[in-house]
C-alpha cells in the first residue's frame, strides 16, 4: 500500500470520473490552493516593486550594448534582484510542497494506468541480460489461464520473452519467473476498480533485469500528441496547471 493511500476517502470519488475530468478537477483545486497560499504568504507590494525594478534594469542593459562594463554591473544587479524575488516567493512553496507530494503519490498509484480487468488478457514481458539461452517458466499461484505456453525458450538473439495471461476472477495473485534455477516473484492484482500494482518492476536477481506487466497507460487527453508525446496524468496536470495558474494570477493581479 502506498504511503499516500490514506487520501483514499477524500480523493477516491475521482476514480469514478472520466480521467480527463478527474485530472482537470485536481489541477484546478491544487492551483487554487497554491495561488491563494502564494497571495497571502508573499509581500505583493514588494514583489511588484522588484519586478518593476527588474524591467527597468533589463531596459538599461539593452541601452548599454556599447559599454560592456556597465552592462555587466547591471546584469549583476539584476541577478541579485532575481534572487530576492525567488527568496520572497519560496516561503509559499514550503507550505504546499508536502501536500502536493502526497497528492502526486496518490495520483501515480491510481491514475497512471488502467487496471487489469477479470477475463481480459494482459501481457507480461520479462527482460534478461544479454547473450543467454535456456528454458524460462512463468508460474502463477492460482486462477491464471495461459494463452501462450508457460515455458518458453530464450535464445542468444533475444533479451526478452512475452506471455499473454488471463485471470477470470478478481483478486491479487503472485507470479514467478524462473530461469536456470533462479526465480523472482512479483504481485499483480485483477480488479474492477481503478487499482493496480506497479507494472514496472526492476529486478535485482540476475539474470533478470526488469519486468513489465501490461497495464495500459491512462491518456487523459486521448489522441492529443505533442511531437509524438502523449501526456499521461502528470503531463496533463502540468498543462492544466500552467493554463489555470496563468489565468488565476492575472485575475488576482499577482506577480
Amino acid at each position: 500500500m502506498a504511503f499516500s493511500d490514506f487520501l483514499d476517502p477524500v480523493l477516491s470519488p475521482l476514480l469514478d470520473m472520466n480521467s480527463f475530468l478527474a485530472i482537470f478537477l485536481i489541477s484546478l483545486v491544487i492551483t487554487v490552493i497554491i495561488t491563494f497560499v502564494y497571495k497571502y504568504t508573499t509581500d505583493q507590494k514588494k514583489m511588484k516593486g522588484l519586478k518593476e525594478e527588474l524591467k527597468k534594469i533589463q531596459r538599461q542593459i539593452k541601452e548599454q550594448k556599447a559599454n560592456p562594463k556597465k552592462a555587466m554591473e547591471l546584469q549583476q544587479r539584476a541577478m541579485k534582484l532575481n534572487m530576492d524575488f525567488m527568496k520572497n516567493s519560496f516561503k509559499s512553496t514550503l507550505y504546499t510542497i508536502l501536500p502536493i507530494i502526497l497528492i502526486f503519490g496518490w495520483l501515480n498509484s491510481h491514475m497512471a494506468y488502467e487496471q487489469l480487468s477479470p477475463g481480459e488478457p494482459f501481457e507480461v514481458t520479462v527482460y534478461f541480460e544479454k547473450y543467454l539461452k535456456g528454458n524460462v517458466t512463468l508460474g502463477a499461484v492460482e486462477d491464471i489461464v495461459f494463452e501462450t505456453p508457460a515455458s518458453q525458450e530464450l535464445t542468444i538473439e533475444e533479451n526478452s520473452l512475452n506471455w499473454i495471461l488471463k485471470q477470470e476472477n478478481t483478486g491479487p495473485n503472485q507470479l514467478s519467473i524462473e530461469f536456470e534455477g533462479v526465480s523472482h516473484s512479483f504481485p499483480i492484482i485483477v480488479t474492477e476498480e481503478r487499482r493496480y500494482e506497479n507494472p514496472k518492476i526492476i529486478v535485482k536477481d540476475k539474470p533478470f533485469t526488469h519486468i513489465l506487466v501490461g497495464n495500459k497507460p491512462i491518456r487523459p487527453l486521448d489522441g492529443f500528441s505533442l511531437f509524438g508525446w502523449h501526456p499521461g496524468w502528470l503531463g496533463t496536470y502540468i498543462i492544466f496547471s500552467i493554463v489555470l495558474s496563468t489565468l488565476l494570477r492575472k485575475a488576482l493581479k499577482l506577480v
